[in-house]
C-alpha cells in the first residue's frame, strides 16, 4: 500500500515536470515577438538580435556584445532547424558587419543566408521584405549587381504601396546597379520611378541621391553640362540635408568629372570643401581614398611637387587600412565566389546525417537490386563477352585519355583567359600603387611565365621600377599610358629609360629592347 501511493506520487510529480517544461520551451522558444507573412520569430532569438543592434547603435562601432549575441542568435536558429528563422539571424548579423564595414566579416552570413534562400525556394523568413533589401544592398556593394537587383527586386514586391520612400531607396539602388549592368534605358526608367516617388514623400536626401545617379548616365551620353548640373544640385540638397556622406560621395564623382574636363580649380574648390569631413571619419577610408587620388591629380595638373609628394604618402599609408575595409570589387568578388563553396561544403557535410537518414530505405532497395545485377550478369557473361568488352573498354580509355588532354587544354585557356581579364581590370585602374603592382606582378607572370622568367634571368640588373616600366611596355603600353598608370610625368619615364641604357651599354640594351619587342609567350 505504501509502496503503490509512493510510486502514484513520483509518477504525479514526475507528469507535473514534463508540463512545466513544455510552458517554459513554449515561453522561451516558441512565443513569437512580430509576426509577418506567418513567419514568427522566437522571443529569445529575437531578444538577442533587438539587443546586440542596441550596443551596435549606441557604440556606433563593432563590440563584443553585439558579437556575442548575435552568435548566440544564430546558434540558437541552428538548434531550431528552421532555414527561414536561421536566414533571418544570419542577415542581421551579416548587417551589422556590413554596417560597421568589416566586409570579410559579414561575406560568410550573407554567402550562408542567400544559399539557404536559393537552395529552398519556399522560405519565407520573418520580416522577408527587411531581410531581402539587406541581401540585395550587400550583393549589390561586393559587386554581384544581377543578383542583387534579385532580391531587391523581391523586397519591391513585398513593399506596401504607402511606403513611398522606401521604394524610392530600392528602385533607386535597382536603376543603380542597372546601370552597373550597363543598361542604360532600364536604370533611367527606374530612377524616373524613384524620383516621382521621392517627390511625392518629400525625401529631399533620396532625391539627391538620384540626381547623383541620373548624372552618371548624363555624363556617359556625353551631356557634361548636365551632369555637372545634377551633381551640384545633388550636393546643395545633400549639405541642406545634413547628409554630409552623400555629399563626399556625389564630390568625389563631381570632382572627378570637371578632372575629366579640365575645370581644375572648381574641382579643387569642391573638394577642399569636404577634406575635413572625411578626414575626421576615418571609417570612411574607400571615401577618403578615392578623394586624395583626385587631389593627387590635381597636384599633377598643377606641378606642384609638395602636394603631389603628400598626396602620395597619405595614399600609401592608407594602403593597409583600405584593405581592411571594402577594398576593390574584383577582390570582393573573387572572397565572395570562394565563400560560397565553403559555405556550401559545410552546409552539405551539416546535412549528411539528416540526408542519409531521408534516402535510408531507397539505399538499401537500391544496394539489394545492384547486388541482384551483380550476380545475375556475373553468371551470364562468357568468355568471348568477356574479351569483346575488355577491348571495348581499352578503346573507351584511350578515348577518356583524348577528351582528358582536350579538357585539359581548355582549362588551360581558360585559366590564361582568366589572367588576361585581371590584367586588364589591374590596367583599367586610375593608378597602380605599390599593393596593387605586387598583385599585377604576379598575374602577369602566371599568364606569361616564359616572358617574365627570361627578363629576370637575362637581365638581373633591373631593378623594381625599371622591371615596371619593362613589363608594361612589353603589354604594348606608350610613354603616356605608362606615365598614367604609375602615376609619374612622361619625363620621369624617358629618364629612366635613358639611365637604364647607359647603364646596361649600348650592346646590352639592344639585346634587352629585343625581348621587350618580343611577342609575349
Amino acid at each position: 500500500m505504501l509502496g503503490n501511493r509512493w510510486y502514484k506520487h513520483f509518477l504525479f510529480r514526475l507528469l507535473l515536470f514534463i508540463v512545466v517544461v513544455a510552458i517554459a520551451a513554449q515561453f522561451f522558444y516558441g512565443h513569437p515577438i512580430q509576426e509577418e507573412n506567418n513567419r514568427t520569430v522566437p522571443v529569445a532569438i529575437a531578444d538577442q538580435i533587438n539587443l546586440a543592434k542596441y550596443y551596435a547603435r549606441e557604440q556606433s562601432v563593432r563590440n563584443q556584445k553585439s558579437d556575442d549575441l548575435f552568435n548566440q542568435a544564430i546558434e540558437a536558429s541552428k538548434a531550431l532547424r528552421d532555414p527561414g528563422v536561421l536566414v533571418f539571424a544570419l542577415t542581421q548579423r551579416g548587417h551589422y558587419y556590413y554596417r560597421m564595414r568589416k566586409i570579410s566579416l559579414a561575406m560568410p552570413d550573407m554567402v550562408e543566408a542567400v544559399y539557404l534562400l536559393e537552395r529552398h525556394s519556399d522560405i519565407q523568413p520573418p520580416f522577408e521584405q527587411k531581410v531581402y533589401k539587406q541581401v540585395g544592398f550587400f550583393l549589390g556593394t561586393i559587386g554581384d549587381f544581377e543578383k542583387a537587383n534579385k532580391f531587391l527586386h523581391r523586397s519591391l514586391t513585398l513593399t506596401e504601396s504607402t511606403e513611398m520612400h522606401e521604394q524610392a531607396s530600392l528602385l533607386d539602388n535597382i536603376g543603380f546597379y542597372t546601370l552597373q549592368l550597363k543598361d542604360t534605358s532600364d536604370a533611367s526608367r527606374y530612377f524616373e520611378q524613384a524620383l516621382l516617388l521621392a517627390e511625392q514623400s518629400k525625401d529631399s536626401i533620396r532625391y539627391a541621391k538620384i540626381l547623383g545617379n541620373q548624372a552618371l548616365i548624363a555624363w556617359g551620353n556625353g551631356e557634361k553640362q548636365k551632369a555637372v548640373e545634377y551633381l551640384r544640385r545633388d550636393i546643395a540638397m545633400s549639405d541642406a540635408g545634413g547628409d554630409s556622406l552623400n555629399t563626399l560621395y556625389a564630390t568625389n564623382i563631381l570632382g572627378k568629372f570637371l578632372l575629366e574636363d579640365g575645370q581644375v580649380e572648381e574641382a579643387k574648390y569642391y573638394l577642399r570643401r569636404i577634406q575635413p569631413f572625411a578626414e575626421k571619419h576615418r571609417n570612411l577610408i574607400v571615401h577618403r581614398h578615392t578623394l586624395h587620388q583626385l587631389l593627387l591629380k590635381i597636384a599633377l595638373a598643377e606641378d606642384n611637387e609638395e602636394a603631389e609628394f603628400n598626396q602620395r604618402r597619405l595614399l600609401y599609408n592608407m594602403q593597409d587600412s583600405l584593405n581592411l575595409f571594402d577594398g576593390e570589387n574584383v577582390t570582393k568578388q573573387t572572397r565572395w565566389q570562394t565563400e560560397r563553396e565553403i559555405i556550401a561544403e559545410r552546409l552539405a557535410q551539416s546535412n549528411y546525417e539528416y540526408a542519409m537518414e531521408k534516402q535510408k530505405s531507397n539505399f538499401l532497395t537500391g544496394l539489394a537490386v545492384s547486388i541482384v545485377l551483380l550476380l545475375g550478369g556475373f553468371y551470364l557473361v562468357t568468355y568471348v563477352r568477356n574479351q569483346k568488352e575488355k577491348s571495348l573498354f581499352r578503346q573507351q580509355m584511350r578515348r577518356m585519355e583524348i577528351a582528358s588532354s582536350t579538357t585539359s587544354l581548355i582549362s588551360d585557356n581558360i585559366m590564361q583567359q582568366a589572367g588576361r581579364d585581371k590584367l586588364q581590370q589591374l590596367l583599367a585602374s586610375n593608378l597602380i600603387t605599390d599593393e596593387s603592382w605586387r598583385t599585377f606582378k604576379r598575374t602577369f607572370s602566371g599568364v606569361y611565365p616564359d616572358s617574365y622568367q627570361e627578363l629576370i634571368s637575362k637581365f638581373p640588373e633591373l631593378s623594381e621600377s625599371n622591371l615596371r616600366i619593362a613589363i608594361l611596355q612589353k603589354l604594348d603600353l606608350s610613354n603616356d599610358e605608362i606615365s598614367d598608370l604609375l602615376g609619374v610625368t612622361q619625363g620621369a619615364i624617358k629618364k629612366s629609360k635613358q639611365r637604364l641604357r647607359k647603364k646596361m651599354g649600348e650592346e646590352r640594351y639592344a639585346l634587352f629592347q629585343n625581348v621587350i619587342n618580343k611577342r609575349l609567350f
